[in-house]
């Protein structure tokens, strides 16, 4: 199924540290849409670890309700 481009309600539900194929450092968080059309719906976001985007990925993490300093956590 395709979701349409827009805002949803989410939660996130799972996250995974791994590798992109070029072995850089990435990690993927899972969210469940919890209203609206597509409510049970999952989307997956991506966020990576170089040195231009490590920041922003850690503010996106931190939005997401991420407390911890531990990346492994």
């Amino acid at each position: 199924m395709t979701i349409e481009d827009g805002t949803y309600t989410a939660v996130a539900r799972q996250w995974e540290y791994g590798l992109t194929k070029g072995d850089k450092d990435q990690i993927c968080v899972q969210f469940e849409i919890t209203e609206g059309p597509y409510q049970g719906h999952c989307l997956n976001w991506y966020g990576y670890f170089t040195d231009k985007t490590t920041q922003r990925t850690i503010q996106a993490l931190r939005y997401c309700g991420w407390k911890s300093d531990d990346i492994g956590t």
